[in-house]
């Protein structure tokens, strides 16, 4: 068999965290500092650390009915061969680790009368696959490392393609040092939007913002700041099961400072947080842990 070369790089969601469950636009970027290609191992049992879940994997994609369209027989005998996803994206980072696999698999293993240029086919397939790991998934993630590029998710869902300059502001992740699972977080989000004061004084506010943000960032609009700052307040008010202890206090003197905000990265809780703003006030308050995006 022969594996193809290429090199799936992690995302970051810039706007949009837990908004894209609602009808509000969101903004994920491939990352190249982190990413995932296959490799071949002579023990896949003992040097493929995700050997059995890749097998359960292929399980659910039968019983799913992905066989349709994925060359399923190959993809199990390649992984019982020694075929491995070598990946240096962190599981449980909100930087798309399993969004780089699907990519991988469906670029690999795509029956060849099944190809296609058609970018909502593409997003139904790699959704589907990808709904082993999430339950449902939008296909985001596997959508910016499959196609390497900026994705904007409008307010009707759709999700296409944009150009992404640089923009003005600093950004960084911020290694938390804690995995976190995506799902236990978003049934805490549900949870909150059953309170009226938190649809009406946050989650209503911050969907306003956000979707503003990302029209700004687009635009490398000068306001851009000013909504991140707005943003960052109102998830600290609103957010706070999904900022861990350790964060707060900056997460606080970013706000009163006005020199750089923090918000979620995904589902928060662990893994990656943003710093955006003045390169040098967020290199001196997080040295050791802000990695930086662009």
């Amino acid at each position: 068999m022969q594996i193809n070369k290429k090199t799936y790089h992690s995302k970051v969601l810039l706007f949009g965290e837990y908004l894209i469950l609602e009808e509000s636009k969101a903004l994920a970027v491939p990352f190249p500092e982190f990413s995932g290609a296959w490799k071949v191992v002579k023990d896949p049992k003992s040097q493929n650390p995700y050997y059995k879940d890749f097998l359960r994997l292929i399980d659910f994609m039968y019983i799913q009915g992905i066989n349709e369209f994925i060359e399923l027989e190959e993809f199990e005998l390649a992984i019982r061969k020694g075929l491995c996803f070598d990946s240096t994206i962190k599981t449980g980072y909100g930087t798309g680790s399993s969004g780089a696999v699907v990519a991988g698999i469906y670029d690999q293993f795509l029956q060849k009368d099944k190809a296609t240029k058609d970018f909502a086919i593409i997003r139904t397939r790699l959704s589907a696959i990808e709904s082993f790991f999430h339950g449902n998934s939008s296909g985001l993630d596997p959508l910016v490392s499959y196609f390497d590029q900026a994705l904007l998710v409008d307010n009707d869902k759709s999700v296409s393609k944009v150009e992404f300059t640089k923009p003005d502001l600093s950004y960084y992740l911020l290694d938390s040092g804690k995995s976190r699972s995506t799902q236990p977080l978003v049934e805490v989000f549900k949870q909150k939007k059953q309170s009226v004061a938190f649809v009406e004084d946050v989650l209503k506010p911050l969907t306003v913002i956000s979707d503003r943000a990302v029209g700004q960032s687009l635009a490398n609009d000068s306001g851009l700041m000013d909504s991140i700052l707005e943003m960052s307040k109102l998830q600290f008010v609103g957010f706070q099961e999904m900022i861990l202890a350790e964060f707060k206090e900056m997460w606080k003197k970013g706000l009163d400072s006005n020199t750089f905000a923090l918000k979620l990265c995904g589902a928060g809780g662990g893994g990656f947080y943003l710093a955006i703003g003045d390169s040098e006030d967020i290199e001196n308050n997080f040295d050791g842990i802000a990695l930086r995006l662009f």
